[in-house]
């Protein structure tokens, strides 16, 4: 079994870097105060980390900001039951992301064609689905936590402090105090 994921993820990654290198999208910096959409790609580790997901999509709304969110979940039969849908939230899982690329939620090809001001990986852990989206989006501006993200724009290194409200803080620090046109 582990070979199979590995021969399928080997795939997709090839896929990824050949649909990635024909992706023509025009990067624009764009910080929290200049962003009318952004969307958040995320993964489901745990109902506490959840909550303060929630949180920070709600402080971002308040501040008028459309938001558009996916997260990840490694169970499919966890979303409607643990996760229940929200507006603006979809969830998808692995196996909603064929071996060939091709995808059978129309979440997740809705998610990746938007053209959102700012794309933010919220994900903490290094997982290759969450990797997939997050290269072959549409997004003007990407940011990541992943040190080694070879699609983000703008990388914040939380490798000391994997914690997520640590780095929703980080977030707010720099896209709020990096100003557009500097």
């Amino acid at each position: 079994m582990k070979n199979k994921t590995t021969i399928r993820e080997k795939i997709l990654k090839f896929l990824v870097k050949r649909k990635s290198a024909h992706l023509h999208r025009v990067v624009d910096f764009n910080n929290i105060e200049t962003s009318k959409k952004i969307n958040i790609l995320f993964n489901v580790d745990n109902d506490q980390y959840y909550r303060v997901l929630k949180d920070y999509f709600n402080s971002l709304v308040a501040k008028g900001i459309e938001i558009h969110a996916l997260g990840y979940v490694k169970n499919k039969e966890d979303i409607g039951q643990r996760y229940l849908y929200k507006k603006d939230i979809d969830f998808f899982s692995e196996k909603d992301i064929k071996w060939n690329g091709k995808t059978n939620n129309t979440s997740i090809t809705d998610f990746i064609n938007q053209k959102p001001d700012l794309l933010i990986n919220l994900s903490l852990k290094d997982n290759f689905h969450t990797k997939f989206v997050f290269a072959l989006s549409h997004a003007n501006f990407k940011v990541s936590g992943h040190k080694k993200c070879s699609h983000a724009d703008f990388i914040i290194d939380i490798s000391k402090n994997r914690d997520l409200t640590f780095f929703i803080d980080q977030i707010d620090i720099y896209l709020n105090n990096i100003k557009k046109g500097i």
